[in-house]
């Protein structure tokens, strides 16, 4: 599945004539892609720091939407698993320093340790990324990272797009649960 096979398949189930330009039809794919990307958790990914003492927020390279697991290794090999908790909840966090327990994430890319960290510790953390990959008007015909079998997802939300520039909004509603339709299908 490449990129100009997206726009095809999506201009044949929306099948009027548009007046898109290129560029806009590629970010319609892009969005299109991080929509299934998000919803079926397709982009695993593995993102590594480092704390600074005394330090209890953190900002990082990598965007995730979702965090799955988060670990910290304090010493001996030992590695401990942090336990989720909520944004606010320890709101004296940085009276009481010793190896963090708890993490909150907020998204795409702020974590914040609770108890606040005495010392460098590594922290690892898991979870749903963005894609790595985006289509441009110049390489629309390599192939995508994702699956084949979310073609037609991918092209509904496409075609949804389309419609609602084209301000066709009951054709965009009934794309919109095409596009549900064929995700659960293409989940199995």
């Amino acid at each position: 599945m490449t990129g100009q096979d997206i726009i095809d398949n999506a201009k044949s189930i929306y099948s009027v004539e548009t007046f898109l330009n290129n560029d806009t039809l590629v970010k319609y794919v892009n969005q299109a892609r991080e929509r299934v990307n998000k919803l079926m958790d397709l982009s695993y990914s593995e993102y590594s720091f480092t704390t600074e003492a005394n330090e209890w927020r953190y900002f990082f390279d990598d965007k995730f939407y979702v965090i799955y697991r988060a670990e910290i290794d304090i010493g001996n090999s030992l590695v401990i698993p942090l336990e989720p908790a909520l944004e606010g909840k320890f709101p004296l966090r940085n009276t009481f320093r010793m190896f963090p327990v708890w993490y909150s994430f907020t998204p795409m890319d702020k974590i914040t340790l609770y108890p606040c960290p005495d010392k460098s510790y590594p922290v690892y953390l898991y979870g749903n990324s963005l894609l790595t990959f985006n289509y441009t008007t110049t390489n629309l015909d390599e192939s995508d990272i994702i699956p084949d079998h979310f073609l037609e997802p991918i092209s509904f939300d496409v075609a949804r797009r389309i419609a609602t520039f084209d301000q066709n909004y009951e054709l965009a509603g009934l794309f919109s649960q095409e596009f549900y339709n064929y995700l659960k299908v293409a989940k199995v």
